[in-house]
């Protein structure tokens, strides 16, 4: 705290690099903050640790939410493509 106040930091932050990692359909399975960017190559650059983009896929430019498929009364899948019907 001295430091800062005789070098006239107020507001020092430590870098924080944020990603996504996916799995091999490109879908986000969690979320990470590292104090060193990371090479690997499952993780995807994120502005911050934003929760809401597990479960969605990366189509190389955006990220897409999936829809619900209702395949019976008591079952739901996540689908891409398909809309959620009535029965």
């Amino acid at each position: 705290m001295f430091l800062r106040k005789l070098l006239g930091i107020n507001n020092f932050r430590k870098q924080r690099f944020c990603y996504a990692r996916l799995n091999p359909e490109q879908r986000c399975i969690s979320v990470w903050c590292f104090d060193e960017p990371s090479e690997r190559t499952d993780l995807i650059a994120i502005d911050s640790l934003d929760q809401n983009k597990i479960g969605k896929t990366w189509n190389g430019a955006r990220w897409i939410r999936p829809s619900l498929q209702r395949q019976s009364d008591m079952d739901y899948t996540v689908s891409h493509d398909v809309n959620l019907k009535s029965a």
